[in-house]
């Protein structure tokens, strides 16, 4: 998608020992909006070693505490949930936001996560498919009925409707298949924390290739990308305090291969190569609800990029 850059803020929904309380994250949420970023974000985790947030109970909070940002998810495990409920869920929030609720959905999960809800891993992608044309059809249309593989309905009416027309839906995907489904079928790809520019520059032209396919214009599409971040001028400072927070939440990951830590214009330079790489909306996620950290980024960072 052409235009301007977009830059998010994330709150994150995870914590090293007490999690923040409502008021909390509608402190962070407002400042993040005062500031001038574009969107507000939180990322969807089951189970966890730590302390963890339902997000959209956080983007609810988030939502009721701003009047401009746009409101998204990166991502929500769209599988794990009854496709009917996440349609309600969802129009509900956008009505009540006014029309900002950007979902960002994803396969991802663990097995522990899928069997505790009775879900067959297996399946995650043919109803992440079906889930999507589910909810699409509850959006816009009155008295749906559908037979699927794993969902039916019978007359079915979702009111309120959203207040857009068509939500936009955003789908995490590493894998060729993946990336080409999502430019078959989403309206923009979110790439994952952990990924290099390299890796985004690849997997974004699989989704291009993907519209292609499907008759599709690709710039009509958009590029996202999750990146944690700690600024500091004491750079081993900031990157104890990131791989602190991080590792314990990746263990298997080489986080700090995959983050902008230290001084604002090393952090500007590490979060451009993502921007060249196609990324036109970068999503910034700081440890925990910091808000200095989002006045040295909008302040400092910010204006250090373009696409």
């Amino acid at each position: 998608m052409s235009g301007k850059l977009t830059v998010g803020a994330l709150i994150p929904n995870w914590y090293i020992g007490q999690p923040p309380t409502g008021p909390d994250i509608s402190k962070y949420s407002a400042a993040a909006e005062d500031l001038g970023f574009d969107s507000i974000w939180a990322i969807d985790r089951l189970f966890g070693p730590h302390p963890v947030l339902e997000p959209y109970t956080v983007l609810t909070w988030a939502a009721a505490s701003t009047t401009r940002v746009r409101i998204g998810s990166t991502v929500i495990l769209a599988a794990l949930r009854n496709p009917v409920w996440l349609a309600k869920e969802i129009a509900t929030l956008d009505y009540m936001s006014g029309g900002r609720i950007d979902l960002g959905i994803s396969l991802g999960g663990t097995e522990q996560a899928y069997t505790s809800v009775g879900v067959p891993m297996n399946q995650r992608a043919g109803r992440l498919v079906e889930g999507i044309k589910i909810m699409k059809k509850l959006w816009s249309e009155d008295n749906v009925t559908w037979q699927g593989k794993y969902q039916q309905l019978k007359e079915a009416t979702i009111l309120p409707k959203p207040i857009q027309k068509s939500i936009p839906i955003l789908i995490g995907a590493t894998n060729d298949n993946a990336c080409a489904r999502a430019g078959r079928i989403a309206d923009g790809w979110i790439a994952n924390a952990f990924s290099s520019p390299e890796q985004i520059k690849q997997r974004w032209q699989k989704v291009q290739d993907g519209a292609k396919t499907a008759g599709r214009d690709p710039g009509s599409l958009s590029c996202s990308k999750l990146l944690y971040l700690w600024v500091d001028d004491d750079e081993e400072k900031a990157k104890k305090i990131a791989f602190d927070f991080y590792q314990s939440q990746y263990p298997s990951i080489n986080v700090m291969n995959f983050m902008a830590c230290g001084p604002a214009d090393k952090c500007s330079k590490f979060i451009q190569a993502y921007l060249d790489a196609g990324v036109t909306n970068i999503i910034l996620g700081p440890t925990g609800l910091d808000i200095k950290q989002l006045e040295t980024i909008k302040k400092d960072i910010v204006p250090k990029l373009h696409i």
